[in-house]
């Protein structure tokens, strides 16, 4: 389900941007889908107020690094996951790629902030490097109080987050990377 759910996010913001052309589910899947496809069916905003469950990410913070000569180096953009409410409520998360809830899941996403739950935060950073022109992005759990953070790699919940997000996070990393930063 929270795949379906970001894709559902990342679709929306693609189709979004002017870059795209008019059917992007066609061109991705070379004419195999559009939304006119049996099983495809685009949301109306009331209908997406019913989904239930699937994390939801959403950007935390931005930064730029600058030299001395007021040139940007790189440009890094942290979205934060987290469940929604309801499956906050019940202690659960949706297994990504399935419509089953796991409470285990649910226990390994809260043991991501184990160390200092109230200031930190599970997130994906993604970092635009202006000299390289490449984006990268790492699994992390950053403190919003030190503004400092540790990568989190080879838990298998971690992986299926990162899998599941990192696409989205490098396409607004890289079209945000000029960004003013206040």
């Amino acid at each position: 389900m929270i795949k379906k759910l970001l894709s559902v996010a990342t679709l929306g913001a693609l189709l979004a941007s002017s870059a795209f052309g008019d059917d992007f589910l066609a061109k991705v899947s070379n004419g195999a889908l559009s939304d006119n496809s049996v099983g495809v069916k685009v949301l109306s905003l009331n209908e997406m107020k019913d989904v239930k469950g699937g994390l939801l990410i959403r950007q935390a913070y931005h930064s730029a690094y600058v030299n001395s000569y007021g040139q940007r180096l790189n440009y890094t953009e942290y979205w934060q996951v987290l469940p929604d409410a309801y499956e906050e409520k019940i202690g659960v998360i949706k297994v990504l790629d399935t419509d089953k809830y796991s409470t285990t899941d649910y226990q390994s996403f809260k043991w991501f902030t184990s160390l200092d739950p109230k200031n930190e935060i599970v997130t994906i950073m993604g970092t635009y490097d202006f000299k390289t022109q490449l984006v990268y992005a790492q699994f992390i759990i950053y403190n919003t109080k030190t503004k400092t953070h540790r990568i989190v790699s080879n838990h298998p919940l971690a992986n299926k987050i990162f899998n599941t997000t990192k696409q989205m996070v490098a396409y607004y990393v890289y079209n945000n990377r000029y960004m003013p930063i206040k």
